[in-house]
């Protein structure tokens, strides 16, 4: 089930600001600002004393939601309230979480008792007041310290099969993949395993009676050790064995420490968070066909470093990073990676967003050599070679209208498809 919400941080009793806060002759204005998966209907049904709007800057309280992924497969969420107007001087954050058998109901109740928790101290102060009031769900209160019992030792396995069929009259594909992973994660320690594979068949009948077909394997093992240093820095090990037929793998194996440094507190980390992170390590390769470097088989040390960002705030978010890496002794090979992500609220109901991952790369030592086929080319059976690759996405979001969404009607809820 989902865990109960716990109070992070309040406003001080004493704090004049907090108590002066305008009492409202209507009901409460709430902006959601979820970065999860919310069930805004079901929050809007929940919460009839408060009225959500879809415009932050007319509301009176911005409810910020972020998570980040718990030990045990769960999530731990941040809600944030952010008081607006007359309640400026009024903030408050409260923390929950989630196991990972919770069921989407019941994710969707914990969220729903940490936003009603939260935006009781504003609701207070508005008309519906009167109409208010406090139920306890469970045990007296008891003073004895509680000692939890884990005959895991905090130990999570996952196990995941899956398989799809997709037929034609010309064209047949069927695929095959598993998945299988353990971690242990405690405040000093982080292990995680992870063992996967994937096997991909297609077939396409082509003109004069030929038939193409295209047939891709891939599997392997990952492991990573993370001990924590201090408040900021950590230390790790990373491992990893592999096979592709993608990348003109029989076999690849690394191993490899690595530092990082986040600069800002680790509490912080739903929102905000810029980590410095430095790795070097060893890998093997055992080529499927000779390399266009005239190599089957290669030993290389190579070495990355890199600096990633994260904001969260109520006027839209930024996420960044900044890779490079190279081959120590060949410093020419190498690859430089930008990514960005960045939307930002500019005007009443009005977003811009912008997505970026740019590469120049210089390390495609897998290479076979010779030229491809078409088929190959064509069915994506092996990597091109490229000395660059460039994504980008531009958008736009506009809403006008009505400021309030509190009206919920599910009927026909994904309209009617014609054809």
């Amino acid at each position: 089930m989902a865990a109960k919400p716990a109070i992070a941080q309040q406003p001080e009793p004493g704090n004049p600001d907090s108590s002066a806060a305008e009492v409202l002759g209507r009901p409460l204005r709430v902006f959601l600002d979820c970065h999860i998966r919310c069930d805004d209907d079901y929050l809007v049904t929940e919460l009839p004393y408060v009225a959500f709007v879809r415009d932050r800057q007319l509301a009176d309280v911005h409810v910020l939601i972020t998570a980040l992924d718990a030990a045990g497969g769960g999530e731990v969420l941040t809600l944030a309230f952010l008081g607006q107007g007359s309640f400026a001087a009024l903030s408050d954050t409260i923390t929950t979480s989630t196991t990972p058998t919770a069921t989407d109901d019941e994710e969707r109740l914990a969220i729903r008792r940490a936003v009603s928790l939260g935006l009781f101290p504003y609701a207070v102060r508005t008309s519906v007041a009167d109409q208010l009031d406090i139920r306890f769900e469970g045990s007296p209160v008891s003073t004895g310290e509680q000692v939890v019992s884990d005959p895991w030792n905090f130990w999570v396995f996952e196990v995941e099969v899956g398989g799809s069929a997709d037929i034609e009259q010309r064209r047949r594909s069927w695929s095959t993949d598993g998945e299988l992973s353990a971690r242990r994660i405690t405040d000093a320690w982080k292990l995680e395993m992870e063992l996967e594979g994937e096997y991909e068949n297609s077939e396409f009948d082509l003109s004069g009676g030929r038939t193409a077909t295209n047939t891709l394997v891939s599997y392997g093992v990952d492991a990573l050790v993370v001990h924590s240093l201090g408040d900021h820095l950590s230390a790790g090990l990373t491992a990893a064995a592999a096979r592709s037929d993608f990348f003109n793998q029989r076999a690849a194996a690394r191993i490899g420490p690595a530092l990082e440094y986040n600069f800002l507190d680790w509490d912080q980390a739903t929102r905000q968070r810029i980590t410095l992170r430095y790795s070097i390590g060893v890998t093997y390769f055992d080529y499927l066909e000779e390399t266009i470097f005239l190599r089957e088989r290669e030993t290389v040390v190579s070495q990355h470093i890199g600096v990633a960002g994260r904001l969260r705030e109520p006027w839209g978010s930024v996420n960044a990073s900044v890779l490079f890496g190279n081959i120590v002794n060949e410093p020419s090979r190498n690859i430089l990676t930008v990514d960005a992500f960045g939307d930002v609220r500019i005007l009443a109901g009005m977003s811009v967003f912008a997505e970026l991952e740019a590469s120049r790369v210089r390390n495609q030592l897998y290479l076979p050599r010779g030229d491809l086929t078409d088929e190959e080319i064509l069915l994506g059976q092996r990597a091109l070679a490229t000395d660059y690759s460039v994504e980008l996405r531009l958008g736009l979001s506009f809403t006008f209208g009505s400021i309030y969404n509190t009206i919920v009607n599910p009927r026909f809820g994904q309209g009617i498809e014609i054809f």
